[in-house]
């Protein structure tokens, strides 16, 4: 059934693609027709949007709109619509041109501020690669004049786009490598909490690794080699060997469907558990509770005695983000270490991702929190065997970019929360000689970074070392 309707929905799309295609130009030959993708683009709909893109260019050079706007800016947070927006890009081939959605719908600023707007121009600029950005800044209705405030702001910030382009122009993004796969739903198993209606009924970008390294600041790749690589989901049955040179880190899902493929993870055995209200985390010897606001699913996982637990998950009662009685609660392990006979490494966490994210800005979920950033900052150098590129503790909302060339490491930080961040402290994988700073003053201390002024709310900052 689930491929029938798969491709049925791609029937009538390119076929209605290339009628649209035929009709247009027989008429204007030249005329370029291109698409906008949405977040089903490329999960749901049968056949991927470049495709569709590719049909109704006709002799012309496809292109796309790809989906993800300052107006998503909750959903699930303004960070990780900037992770989709890259990989889609990653996704699209060469010969597809790609711009941005810099929709701030609905106008005027009353819902999305001129400063978001700029924020995800830059932020996308210096991580995506993509060919432009389709700015709405103008109401479709009223004067011109009626909002000026976007196109003030984008006139004033000409020289912050300057200086992106100067330190991010060039080179590769660096950090953790996140292993995504578009259509997904061909192989995607339900149940009774993840059924069809809850998955088509959800936002399919950005996924849900995107937003569990977005939320924790971590800086990522896509299609990197060299690096420890998220893997969440049913992504897991695209991994190869090579995809776990550097180790891995994976959800209950993706550690199941490995397992199921003959690779040894690190457990014997996989039973399902009721959802925890709070995660003890052993290094800190801490108690953090939590609330997903929805139904979660997780396993107790029987651990090979060489498997390291980071942390245990504390099936205590949660009401408004408080636990009680942790003590005498089942506990089961939350996430550990585990390397295999062949040399594998992995780091596994025994949520599934799809269903214990956020739901919203009340309910944070599982994937967010201070312990949690450390315990996967150290996770991914104990596999990949060095640090991330880049990264800063304890500042929620942060987004973190890196970019290496042959200039040096260059390093976006995005302050996306109404707090500032007083001197902040930004971890290298490396020392570092020299520093070179933009909208910022800062000084180079071996393998750290600080930051004098500080980043204020929707803040930035560039610094590149050597």
């Amino acid at each position: 059934v689930r491929d029938a309707w798969r491709e049925g929905t791609r029937r009538t799309l390119t076929d209605f693609a290339a009628e649209i295609e035929k009709g247009v130009h027989a008429v204007y030959p030249d005329v370029r027709l291109g698409l906008s993708a949405n977040s089903s683009s490329y999960e749901l709909e049968g056949c991927p949007i470049w495709e569709l893109a590719r049909i109704i260019a006709g002799k012309n050079r496809p292109f796309l709109r790809l989906t993800g706007a300052p107006y998503w800016k909750i959903t699930p947070t303004f960070s990780s619509n900037v992770e989709a927006i890259r990989l889609q890009k990653y996704w699209c081939p060469e010969d597809v041109e790609v711009f941005t959605e810099g929709d701030t719908y609905p106008r005027p600023r009353h819902t999305v501020s001129a400063a978001l707007l700029e924020r995800y121009d830059l932020m996308t600029r210096a991580s995506a690669g993509a060919d432009g950005i389709l700015k709405y800044m103008l109401p479709y209705t009223s004067r011109a004049d009626y909002e000026t405030g976007y196109t003030d702001s984008h006139i004033k910030d000409e020289r912050h786009r300057r200086a992106a382009e100067e330190f991010f122009g060039e080179g590769v993004c660096v950090g953790l490598n996140v292993f995504e796969n578009p259509g997904l739903i061909e192989t995607e198993e339900f149940g009774e909490i993840l059924t069809v209606e809850r998955l088509c009924r959800g936002n399919h970008l950005p996924t849900p690794a995107q937003e569990f390294a977005a939320v924790n600041s971590i800086p990522t790749s896509y299609g990197a080699h060299g690096a420890a690589t998220l893997v969440f989901g049913e992504n897991a049955r695209f991994v190869t060997e090579k995809t776990a040179e550097n180790g891995l880190i994976l959800d209950a899902r993706a550690a199941l469907i490995l397992a199921e493929r003959g690779w040894d993870i690190g457990f014997s055995e996989a039973r399902p558990a009721p959802t925890p209200g709070a995660e003890y985390f052993i290094g800190a010897d801490d108690t953090v509770p939590f609330d997903s606001g929805q139904k979660s699913e997780y396993y107790d996982f029987s651990l090979d005695p060489r498997a390291r637990i980071l942390s245990e998950f504390i099936c205590s009662k949660t009401v408004l983000s408080m636990s009680w009685e942790t003590e005498n609660c089942r506990r089961f392990p939350a996430c550990w270490l585990y390397e295999n006979a062949a040399g594998q490494r992995f780091a596994v966490y025994s949520f599934v991702a799809r269903t214990a994210g956020a739901k919203s800005e009340r309910y944070r979920g599982v994937f967010a929190g201070y312990y949690r950033q450390r315990q996967l900052a150290y996770a991914v150098e104990r596999l990949q065997g060095r640090p991330l590129p880049a990264v800063c503790f304890g500042a929620p909302q942060l987004w973190t970019v890196c970019k290496a060339s042959s200039k040096g490491l260059s390093v976006g930080l995005f302050n996306l929360s109404s707090d500032g961040i007083d001197r902040p402290e930004i971890f290298l994988c490396d020392r570092a000689k020299t520093a070179e700073f933009y909208n910022c003053s800062g000084s180079v201390k071996e393998d750290r970074v600080i930051l004098e002024d500080g980043i204020p709310p929707f803040g930035f900052c560039f610094f590149r070392v050597k």
